[in-house]
Order: structure tokens, then sequence, then C-alpha cells
């Protein structure tokens, strides 16, 4: 793993949490990501530190994965790219997203438009709905 251990501030149970995140394993065995808001613009290396951390937390398994953002936070054309190749989703069955304003959801499906992921990807207006759609994904 490449993920330094001076990043990670906190490991607790199934919680991490770094300056750029903080991320946990729900009951349901779902990985639930929560950028850190002073994140203005997410970039290469914050998407290599997250899998390296979804690595971690699912013991190398291919895992379920709940991201909420927050209004208007941005990402690099490189760190898109990178999101739609095999080594970004190596630790990854499917990804929903909250999609719960409309700047969100128009920057959502711009992303898709132009950068097809590799795996099954899907913007929701509420976390249940959300967490209810990766549930069908489940061995």
């Amino acid at each position: 793993m490449n993920l330094l251990s001076e990043d990670i501030i906190t490991i607790k149970s199934n919680t991490m949490t770094t300056e750029f995140y903080t991320i946990s394993l729900n009951d349901y065995g779902i990985i639930e990501v929560k950028w850190n808001t002073d994140l203005e613009e997410i970039d290469i290396i914050h998407l290599k530190h997250l899998r390296n951390s979804i690595e971690m937390l699912g013991k190398g398994q291919k895992m379920l994965i709940y991201v909420d953002t927050y209004n208007f936070m941005a990402i690099t054309p490189e760190a898109r790219k990178y999101t739609t190749t095999e080594d970004a989703t190596k630790y990854c069955l499917a990804n929903s997203v909250l999609i719960d304003t409309l700047p969100k959801k128009l920057i959502f499906n711009f992303y898709l438009k132009i950068n097809t992921p590799l795996v099954e990807t899907k913007g929701f207006n509420s976390k249940e709905e959300a967490m209810n759609w990766l549930m069908q994904f489940q061995k």
C-alpha cells in the first residue's frame, strides 16, 4: 500500500479519517465516503489515497461505495480521467453518489457523459435511495 502512515489522522474500528475524507464500513458492508469540506478540489492524489483506504477497510475485496460530497466541490480533469481506470476501481464493485442539489446533478451528469465509469455508478437524491440501490449488488 502506498498510503503513508503520517497521512492517516485516525483509525477507529471500521472508520478511517484523513485530512481529505472520512470513510467507514457500515453494518451492511458498504463503504461510506464523506469528503472534507476544507478540500476545494479533488486531485488524483486524493483518489489514490481513497483507493488505498478502501483496500485497507475492505481487506482487499471489491466493495460497494457510497459517496457524500458537498456543494460546489470540484475535481481536476486528471482525477476525473483516473476514476475510469482499472487502478481506481480495483476495490470497487459499484458506486452511488449523493446528488441532492441541482448544481451537483448537472456536474455529475456531465461527468458521466465525459468519463464513462468502469463499474456501475449512479447518482441519487437521498442516502436511503443510494443505499438501497447498492444493496442489490450484495452477494
